[in-house]
């Protein structure tokens, strides 16, 4: 929410009001980062996109769980805004399975959305029990071999991996990620 100007939204606005309020909002290019100690830019344009948002709106865990009515959608809307914004080509949403599809979509109706089921045990994580919802989502453009490797997690230039702090993996199949050389 720090990508806001502080007082955008209020905690008493509906969601259709608070949505159209961050529609038409600035978002701030620059806020501290804690990973290096000082500002850091937030517009900076990137491939690739994986992020985890809060699940607690949409688990089944929480009892009370209201999904795009919860107290956290608000993330939501402002990282949809971001990447409407930045335009960026592949977004990749790590959530529960129970996330709800549709508030997604609409918050990002100019991008295709892809639904993957993917438990820890399906990428070598067998100790751990739950699923988890991954959301693929790519722009309407046809994915290059570039974007086939970052759709697997793997640098997408190696100015984006010494962005990144990567280090450098050689893949010996592209359609098996875990075959390295």
């Amino acid at each position: 929410m720090e990508q806001l100007v502080p007082g955008t939204i209020q905690s008493t606005d509906d969601l259709e009001t608070k949505a159209s309020k961050v529609n038409n909002a600035w978002i701030q290019q620059s806020q501290f980062c804690f990973s290096h100690g000082q500002m850091c830019e937030t517009l900076r344009p990137v491939d690739v996109d994986m992020s985890g948002m809060p699940c607690q709106d949409n688990s089944r865990a929480n009892h009370k769980r209201k999904f795009e009515r919860g107290e956290r959608f608000d993330t939501y809307l402002v990282w949809a805004k971001k990447h409407r914004v930045m335009k960026t080509p592949l977004i990749i949403l790590e959530n529960t399975s129970d996330i709800r599809l549709d508030p997604i979509q609409r918050l990002l109706p100019e991008y295709f959305l892809y639904q993957l089921h993917v438990t820890p045990g399906d990428v070598g994580y067998q100790g751990v029990a739950s699923k988890a919802k991954y959301l693929h989502r790519a722009a309407m453009q046809f994915l290059t071999s570039y974007d086939k490797l970052a759709s697997l997690g793997w640098p997408v230039s190696p100015e984006m991996a010494e962005n990144m702090l990567c280090t450098k993996f050689p893949c010996a199949d592209v359609y098996r990620a875990d075959s390295v050389v």
